[in-house]
């Protein structure tokens, strides 16, 4: 058996050395932020709908140390109208699209990256020169006169193979800073799905509200349209006075003046449901038909909403994961630059052919070389060593980062269950205000078919009964809206970040 040479044997060393070698720098560990265990009076929440009882009957319930919702919370709401619009919307979405191609972009990054460095590289070069060489540089010396040597052409056909041998792990660091900024940019991606989906819904619902609330604002006016009328006939008959008159007046037009508003905040809503749909708000009369059969009276306000520990959140909240992968490419980032303190290897051989003839450079070897390097910094003015403490300074940054990434996620649960208690309390106000209203709206019908009230005074009554039920969708909206938000607070299950 033929023995190894030395260059051999060289570089068989310096492979198992790479393979062995160390990484530097300090190993990324996710540090758990102290953040409780609950959020304030948990039990006081434990209902909040419904009249505020957790015994009523339909009421909205919060369903503590739950799994967080699924990737489609939405499909809660039982609309299908909704559920169609977002997901047309996370089809088209261009904020979406955008997000996707930054995570494609990520990915990419990494693989070129890693092919870089984990393999050798071979790189076949192909030249052709056309020569005159002087005879001294060849050491001919001076030729007699009449002599000289004739202009050639030189064919050069090399492979070269060059590697660095990542022995204290800097290639590796590398390699897992771009690891944890793709999925930083996947954990983006989500972020920007979960409040697009969020965003949407909320404009959905207050769309579908607003359409509600202008049917019962123009019933108010034509109302008010119908008492002027009758007040005019009194004032020719000098039943009321024209000042009396004068006021009727002035509310129909502040009746009237509510429409505009209202169609106004219906026009914009449209528009930013087109924006989320990838559409120009231009073209927002074509919007799908769906559009228009959201309807109040089609959406369910969720039984149930789950909520989990606020130590869950750091794993069902995208953006906090996100967090968390910024907090991990500092990391990696401190390992580089202390491995740029250490020494650094790397072969370079190559092989090739030069010959006057490109048939004889394609089929013979004639050139070949083998070198390896060693780089040791020694003097830099403390630039190296600058870079670490700044990548250091750096990770303490992203920390802070990701530490108020957590404690505003659960400062954002927490102020949704406090919206939506008082949203109960409110909504529960309205309804019986609205049920106080509509009762007395029967009383006083059956009082005016009975002679014993005027037509004047039914209407106010009945007027009255509206104003209680344009309270009502306004407290009903909010409570939907802050489900909305609740749901979003709280992420989703981990395993939809997969």
């Amino acid at each position: 058996m033929a023995r190894p040479n030395r260059a051999t044997s060289a570089i068989i060393l310096l492979l198992a050395t790479n393979m062995a070698g160390c990484t530097v720098g300090p190993d990324f560990r996710l540090p758990l932020p102290q953040v409780g265990s609950t959020y304030p009076d948990m039990q006081r929440s434990s209902g909040i709908a419904g009249g505020g009882h957790a015994d009523d009957e339909g009421a909205q319930r919060l369903i503590f140390e739950a799994e967080p919702p699924g990737d489609r919370w939405w499909r809660a709401f039982g609309s299908p109208a909704l559920d169609a619009l977002v997901e047309r919307a996370l089809v088209s979405n261009l904020t979406l699209t955008q997000a996707a191609m930054r995570q494609i972009e990520a990915q990419q990054e990494y693989l070129a990256e890693s092919g870089g460095h984990q393999f050798p590289q071979v790189d076949l070069s192909m030249s052709a020169e056309r020569q005159k060489s002087n005879p001294d540089s060849l050491g001919l010396g001076t030729l007699p006169a009449g002599i000289g040597l004739a202009p050639y052409t030189l064919y050069d056909t090399s492979v070269r193979v060059s590697y660095v041998f990542d022995l204290f792990g800097a290639n590796r660091r590398a390699l897992e800073a771009l690891a944890a900024r793709a999925e930083y940019r996947k954990y983006e991606f989500e972020a920007v799905r979960q409040m697009l989906a969020a965003n949407l819904v909320a404009s959905a619902i207050r769309l579908a509200c607003v359409r509600q609330m202008t049917e019962v604002a123009q019933r108010q006016l034509a109302i008010r349209e119908q008492q002027r009328q009758i007040d005019r006939a009194s004032e020719r008959l000098g039943a009321i006075s024209e000042v009396e008159r004068i006021a009727r007046d002035e509310q129909v037009e502040k009746a009237r003046q509510r429409l505009p508003a209202l169609r106004k905040e219906m026009a914009r809503l449209r528009s930013r449901i087109a924006i989320y749909e990838g559409r120009s708000p231009a073209n927002v009369e074509a919007l799908p038909d769906a559009l228009d059969e959201l309807r109040l009276d089609r959406l369910t306000l969720p039984a149930t909403v789950p909520v989990v520990k606020p130590a869950q959140l750091a794993l069902s909240r995208p953006d906090v994961r996100a967090a968390a992968s910024l907090l991990h490419v500092a990391n990696a980032e401190v390992g580089r630059a202390t491995a740029a303190l250490y020494p650094g290897i790397s072969l370079v051989a190559g092989a090739g052919s030069q010959q006057t003839s490109i048939l004889d450079s394609l089929g013979s070897l004639n050139v070949w070389s083998v070198g390896v390097g060693l780089t040791q910094p020694l003097f830099n003015g403390g630039k190296l060593r600058a870079h670490r403490d700044a990548a250091q300074a750096a990770y303490e940054a992203t920390l802070a980062d990701y530490q108020t990434a957590v404690f505003q996620a659960v400062q954002q649960v927490t102020d949704s269950i406090e919206a939506l208690r008082q949203d109960t309390d409110e909504l529960s106000l309205s309804e019986a205000s609205l049920e106080r209203g509509e009762h007395r709206a029967d009383i006083d019908a059956k009082r005016h078919l009975a002679g014993n009230i005027s037509l004047i005074s039914l209407l106010d009554t009945r007027h009255a009964m509206l104003a209680a039920s344009y309270r009502r969708i306004e407290k009903y909206m909010q409570q939907l809206v802050d489900t909305v938000a609740l749901y979003q607070a709280v992420g989703v299950r981990p395993d939809s970040l997969r």
